[in-house]
């Protein structure tokens, strides 16, 4: 009993002792302090037993990872899956139908069917169907102009989608081909302006000298550039004031407005579809303004020739476009189309009668601009 008692109090010792040192490391953070003030005799019973977590959690992780990895290389096959059959291949499941991608996102198929010697072999592929309206072949590519002189490549995606890419190599100060920039600078007569034109290039030539803008104007040749001109309106050429939709508007028979014509043509081989909108002159004022198209170069003189117009007097406008509501616009679905080599004549004028007493409700120049929206 003795014997016992003290073999239970040396082993109760030593197991003391076993979570003291343990509980030094866990404290201090030190291996070297704690392998100092262990006992040399500590029985290993008394100690935790090595760990092999780590070594375990990275076996885990090694195994989850190759999981992972054997996943992702089972996913990507059966994304990828076998290459479509070849017509004239040969086959071992007759009557098996394989469909495979054609086209612009569409799809066609081939059938295994019995050769003269009863082998089996892939058929010819069937028509390609179901293809995206107006899409392209995924990794065609499209070199196409835009902007002012400048280039994009747009690349067809694996939707038959082609990409829109910023139009880049355009010049500095450039400008769209043929369209003409004005300013009153140092025009002494009210409504002359200098004019310099767009040269092939897409540079400016020099300023003219002072005079009148003109009246007829062709629109850029390519998509989102634009082509203006500015229109001088006064208090001496009036007519009667259209309200309404086009066609058969109504004319005021009481309120006369200033106005003038100008005549855009399409000097391209395309069909065109355009936006015209009003914008602020070079030394003018916002006012309110009436648009109004008409189909050929010849501008309406009777009242039953007004009533006959394809697109207009709206009396209101787009401001994103005009840069104030006070202008009219032709956009959206009053965009105007223009066959290639056509002219329209646009009736713009003021939505306001002449007052003599506030002339700038009504009067003074104001850009006619024109905008090309699709080219076909």
């Amino acid at each position: 009993m003795g014997r016992l008692g003290s073999g239970l109090m040396a082993t109760t010792i030593v197991c003391v002792l076993g979570i003291a040192t343990f509980a030094g490391c866990t404290a201090d953070g030190t291996t070297g302090d704690v392998a100092a003030t262990e006992p040399e005799d500590t029985p290993s019973v008394g100690l935790p037993p090595p760990s092999s977590s780590d070594d375990d959690d990275d076996d885990t992780e090694r195994d989850a990872g190759s999981s992972k990895k054997d996943a992702g290389k089972s996913d990507a096959g059966k994304d990828a899956g076998p290459p479509p059959p070849t017509p004239g291949d040969a086959c071992t499941d007759l009557d098996k139908i394989v469909e495979a991608k054609c086209g612009a996102c569409g799809k066609h198929s081939t059938v295994c069917l019995a050769d003269g010697d009863g082998q089996g072999v892939w058929s010819d592929y069937g028509t390609c169907t179901g293809q995206t309206v107006g899409g392209c072949i995924p990794g065609e590519t499209v070199t196409e102009a835009c902007g002012n002189c400048g280039t994009r490549v747009r690349v067809c995606s694996q939707y038959c989608a082609l990409s829109s890419p910023v139009c880049s190599g355009q010049p500095a100060d450039s400008c769209p081909p043929g369209t003409i920039d004005f300013t009153a600078a140092g025009c002494s007569t009210v409504g002359e302006f200098r004019a310099r034109t767009c040269k092939a290039d897409c540079s400016h030539n020099p300023f003219s000298a002072c005079a009148p803008p003109p009246t007829t104007i062709n629109i850029a040749p390519t998509k989102d550039s634009l082509s203006s001109t500015i229109v001088v309106l006064t208090s001496t050429r009036t007519l009667p004031k259209l309200t309404g939709t086009c066609p058969n508007p109504t004319a005021s028979t009481t309120i006369n407005t200033p106005y003038q014509y100008v005549q855009v043509k399409n000097t391209l081989a395309q069909t065109a579809t355009v936006s015209i909108y009003n914008g602020l002159a070079p030394g003018g004022v916002a006012f309110p303004t009436t648009l109004v198209s008409y189909v050929g170069a010849v501008a309406p003189t009777t009242e039953a020739a007004r009533k006959a117009c394809d697109k207009g007097t709206n009396s209101f406008g787009t401001a994103s476009l005009t840069g104030d509501s006070r202008y009219a616009s032709l956009d959206g679905t009053r965009k105007v189309t223009i066959p290639a080599g056509g002219t329209v004549s646009v009736f713009v004028a003021a939505r306001n009668a002449y007052d003599a007493t506030k002339p700038a409700d009504s009067t003074g120049p104001i850009r006619l601009i024109v905008k090309t929206e699709t080219l076909e």
